[in-house]
């Protein structure tokens, strides 16, 4: 018995568990890729949301979704390589 938990404990290190690819890991890592005025009307966004009926996106706050949307599948391509 000792010898299996050593040799499991052993392969353990060899074999670190994979890096967590969860959707809010992958949404803080396409946040680092935008910039300041993208994230701040991506926060103005959000906060139009909860208004009923939502009004339509100006053209400089579909630039911003589409920005954090293209981070957002380059962040998931990295991880599918990690």
């Amino acid at each position: 018995m000792r010898d299996i938990r050593r040799r499991l404990r052993v392969l353990g290190k060899t074999f670190p568990p994979p890096k967590d690819t969860g959707p809010e890991r992958l949404s803080a890592a396409a946040l680092t890729h935008l910039s300041e005025e993208e994230l701040l009307l991506l926060l103005d966004i959000s906060e139009k949301e909860k208004s009923s009926p939502v009004p339509p996106l100006s053209e400089s706050e579909s630039q911003a979704v589409e920005a954090y949307y293209k981070a957002l599948e380059f962040e998931s391509r990295q991880a599918r390589f990690i």
